[in-house]
């Protein structure tokens, strides 16, 4: 007699395609009975790993002030806001449409990111601070970081005006030339005062 070849055809399928979320599914064994064979089978499992994201790092509303990589940003006071909105990407630099990037003024964790502001924080005055943030998005791991947004003096010049008198007049003087002050800014809104002394020559 022929000798008879026994085949096991076995297939394995999951409901796990390209696009599944994160998680973990079975493989199911599936096969075709044999006549010498009993089949028992185990599923086993197949995992779907959270992906890696970055964050990227670009000014709040304003172009005209360069971010670092690291997310630094360094400005001289203007008297407007300053800020670093944060963006997540992926591994190709592609934006994540869908994280959701929380701001504080402290750190953020996976315990307290709630707490968060999902609006950029912005700073105006001298010496700005410190922005925290938290990223979460479905099917990446979260990330967390901070960057300083740092606002140094602006400087302000003040020439003191010509000024000459006849011999035996009382001292004058034709004030302050004040140059530098932002918009919106001046010696009056400010509050400043200017003091004139007026010291006669040793004789």
């Amino acid at each position: 007699d022929d000798e008879k070849i026994s085949v096991l055809k076995i297939g394995l399928s999951t409901a796990a395609g390209s696009t599944a979320e994160v998680g973990v599914y079975p493989i199911n064994v599936t096969y075709k009975e044999s006549d010498n064979f009993i089949v028992q089978t185990v599923p086993g499992t197949y995992t779907v790993q959270p992906a890696t994201m970055t964050a990227a790092f670009e000014a709040v509303n304003r172009a005209d002030v360069p971010v670092q990589d690291s997310g630094r940003m360094e400005a001289v006071y203007d008297g407007k806001e300053h800020g670093i909105r944060v963006n997540a990407v992926d591994a190709e630099g592609q934006l994540i449409e869908d994280a959701v990037v929380y701001y504080g003024t402290s750190t953020l964790n996976a315990e307290n990111y709630g707490s968060g502001s999902v609006d950029p924080l912005t700073f105006t005055e001298v010496s700005g601070g410190t922005v925290y943030y938290y990223i979460v998005a479905d099917n990446y791991d979260s990330i967390s970081g901070s960057v300083p947004v740092v606002i140094t003096k602006k400087t302000v010049t003040v020439t003191a005006e010509d000024a000459s008198v006849t011999y035996g007049d009382a001292a004058t003087n034709n004030g302050v030339i004040y140059e530098g002050f932002v918009s919106g800014e001046d010696a009056e809104t400010l509050d400043l005062s200017v003091s004139y002394t007026y010291t006669a020559p040793a004789a």
